[in-house]
């Protein structure tokens, strides 16, 4: 089940904004993440699960899945080792023919609190000339011991970040995903990140009581930033088929349950960090997809799309997200929008 509510032409605003910030952006590709690669694996759900949820694909001994890494970018130019966000969408296939999915990213909390504001936001960064540092710029900067701003790439005379900056410094809720989103540095591997998957979800177990929760994949092999430089332009989709050909990437579910103070509809706020964080289960991921990971372009992966006794919150954001994805996927069109 995909949340796809009438929104007025919010998904076609949100789309076209975002599509603004990418003015390479090709035809046929989604708006952003348009770099990806997928690959194929099962899930194994904890002997607890059971407990927290209903949810068909928690019941099961495994549950066969599909998954695509992404960079964050809605550019076309595939460039692994740039500072960008990372994605992981999982598709879980049901033996009910349905599918549902979890769509995460290595953000810990998102850049707005309703979808006026990711709207903003978007518009944003639309890319516009980058103008020089003026000289009693940089001389601030160096007293307040802060880190001057880059040098305008020549290749690139064009850029959102200012406008980005900008809107960040005009809204604080903004502010932690942005610096997030500006300062990450790329993995050694798309299997060596975690991802998250911003938003609150409910939970509803076997005697039919409720719990928020929030989730990540948290990778097996453990968290490493990349440190080399000149790197391959492709070096993660390099590094992924490598490593799967010398055996399975794991990443393990964890849910943070919902406290009393916890925001449940405002992802741009971080949970205690003391709530109980219940291990749901391992994913295994076995190979590429077929056609070298290519597989999966096509593929709709939806934040809204879920089942019974796994259900999205009143998160507006959230919701104006699955319908801006149903919107985007019929747009360039893909597969199971």
């Amino acid at each position: 089940m995909v949340a796809s509510p009438t929104d007025g032409g919010l998904s076609q605003r949100l789309f076209d904004a975002l599509i603004a910030d990418y003015p390479d952006h090709r035809p046929g590709t989604r708006p952003v993440h348009a770099v990806g690669i997928g690959a194929v694996g099962y899930f194994v759900p904890s002997d607890v699960a059971p407990r927290f949820t209903v949810a068909e694909h928690f019941q099961m001994e495994r549950v066969n899945v599909t998954v695509r890494f992404s960079n964050g970018s809605g550019s076309p130019v595939e460039s692994d080792a740039a500072i960008d966000v990372r994605g992981m969408a999982t598709k879980f296939h049901l033996p009910s023919g349905d599918s549902t999915d979890l769509v995460m990213s290595s953000l810990p909390v998102f850049f707005s609190r309703n979808p006026q504001d990711f709207l903003d936001l978007a518009k944003a960064g639309e890319p516009k000339p980058v103008k020089p540092q003026p000289r009693w710029s940089r001389l601030t900067d160096m007293l307040l011991l802060r880190e001057p701003r880059p040098p305008a790439d020549p290749s690139s005379p064009n850029s959102g970040t200012a406008g980005v900056i900008a809107y960040a410094n005009c809204h604080p809720f903004a502010r932690p995903a942005i610096i997030a989103a500006l300062t990450q540095p790329a993995p050694t591997s798309y299997a060596r990140a975690t991802y998250h998957a911003i938003h609150t979800f409910k939970f509803t177990d076997p005697d039919g009581n409720v719990r928020y929760c929030r989730f990540a994949w948290e990778p097996v092999a453990g968290v490493r930033p990349e440190t080399r430089s000149g790197l391959p332009k492709d070096y993660l989709h390099t590094e992924l088929r490598q490593r799967l050909m010398r055996g399975p990437a794991r990443f393990v579910l964890r849910a943070v349950v919902g406290g009393q103070g916890d925001a449940l509809d405002n992802p741009t706020k971080g949970w205690d960090t003391t709530r109980l964080r219940v291990v749901m289960g391992e994913l295994v991921l076995t190979q590429l997809a077929p056609d070298a990971g290519a597989a999966v372009e096509p593929l709709s992966f939806n934040p809204t799309r879920v089942v019974p006794g796994f259900d999205i919150s009143n998160d507006k954001v959230l919701v104006a997200r699955g319908a801006a994805y149903a919107y985007s996927c019929r747009q360039r069109g893909g597969t199971g929008c």
